[in-house]
């Protein structure tokens, strides 16, 4: 009797019966035992920045600059609060004046709130020569796509009047 058959059963075709019927137990079972990690959803990338920074002071004015909000990856964002923190002139660790903005504020300031992935948008600043302030924090909160909390927050200097 040749060595690879065992009472007329070819040992190749029992081998291949045997995996197979592995096979098709696992995956009838959802192979227990063996798990795949699964991925965490990407958060989003949210950032403010302001051009220039330092804010200079335009004579009998005030200060302008450009603030720009952008998400740099593929996760959008939804703004639903800004908070800013206004900083005295003679005390720059004192706050003198805060706010809370809603989404609808938001939304009459911004033309919307929804940020789409690897997108941004300008907001025009201005701070009165009214109300001379040595620095402003404006703090923005929101919900990426993937249902993740994000915050991003901002400094913007102010140039001396002198």
């Amino acid at each position: 009797m040749p060595k690879n058959k065992m009472r007329g059963i070819d040992m190749k075709k029992l081998i291949f019966l045997l995996v197979s019927a592995l096979l098709f137990v696992g995956l009838l079972t959802g192979c227990n035992g063996v798990t795949t990690p699964e991925a965490t959803p990407q958060k989003a990338d949210l950032q403010i920045s302001i051009t220039p920074n330092p804010v200079p002071y335009i004579e009998n004015w005030g200060w302008e600059a450009t603030i720009t909000i952008s998400v740099k990856n593929n996760v959008g964002v939804t703004i639903n609060k800004e908070e800013v923190k206004v900083y005295g002139v003679n005390d720059p660790n004192s706050v003198v004046t805060e706010a809370t903005l809603n989404t609808q504020q938001l939304e009459d300031i911004f033309g919307t709130v929804y940020i789409s992935p690897n997108s941004s948008f300008d907001v025009e600043f201005y701070w009165s020569d009214d109300s001379p302030a040595s620095k402003i924090v404006y703090t923005l909160y929101g919900v990426d796509d993937n249902g993740n909390s994000i915050e991003a927050t901002l400094t913007v200097n102010l140039e001396s009047k002198e």
